[in-house]
């Protein structure tokens, strides 16, 4: 999935984040649009057992080329900010300069398109052997991006609006992992933040 010559968000994602994390985000990542499942599959130690999960990529359009770039800046910028919460607040062009104009559309509407697509983005995690005890695991459709908000601001006698205001809410318990130190998404601990690979 990753490419020879890696975006340094791509380096960030995978070092931050750890691999299995890592493979989730950046999903199409230099690859062509495609309708083939998209299924990772991650061994979780529970209670001192393994469970093998298989986990399940789901949308109308699955991120493709450079697309996953827009997440990773996204995280980036997260994790750069002082106080980390599940509302995060952006300035478009701050999210292109993270990324690079070189590296993806600076057309606003493309982008929005793009952050858009990962809200409706899931993932189904359900455990990959069939007769496994699943009464005390948690499985079921999550996301990580749970809701996109462009707002317009306007200055007090205004008629054209001055900027627009864009956000992300993002999965609580994601953030409540990142703020104890470990990457924690779709009910698996994936391991700690390496918080070092802000770049």
């Amino acid at each position: 999935m990753r490419q020879a010559e890696d975006h340094p968000l791509v380096r960030f994602i995978y070092q931050t984040f750890g691999p299995h994390f890592a493979d989730l985000i950046m999903l199409g990542y230099g690859e062509e649009p495609s309708r083939e499942k998209k299924v990772f599959h991650i061994t979780e130690e529970i209670a001192g057992r393994s469970v093998e999960w298989t986990i399940e990529a789901i949308s109308n359009s699955l991120p493709y080329r450079r697309e996953p770039l827009v997440i990773a800046a996204l995280l980036n910028i997260l994790l750069k900010r002082p106080v980390i919460s599940t509302r995060l607040e952006f300035q478009m062009d701050d999210l292109v300069e993270e990324i690079g104009r070189d590296y993806i559309p600076t057309r606003h509407e493309e982008i929005d398109r793009i952050i858009t697509n990962y809200v409706s983005l899931s993932f189904f995690k359900e455990p990959k052997n069939e007769g496994v005890e699943t009464d005390d695991l948690r499985w079921g459709n999550y996301s990580l991006i749970i809701m996109y908000l462009r707002d317009t601001v306007r200055t007090p006698g205004e008629s054209v609006p001055e900027r627009k205001s864009r956000s992300i809410e993002i999965d609580r318990s994601f953030i409540e992992g990142i703020k104890k130190g470990q990457v924690f998404f779709s009910d698996i601990n994936f391991g700690p933040l390496c918080a070092l690979g802000v770049i």
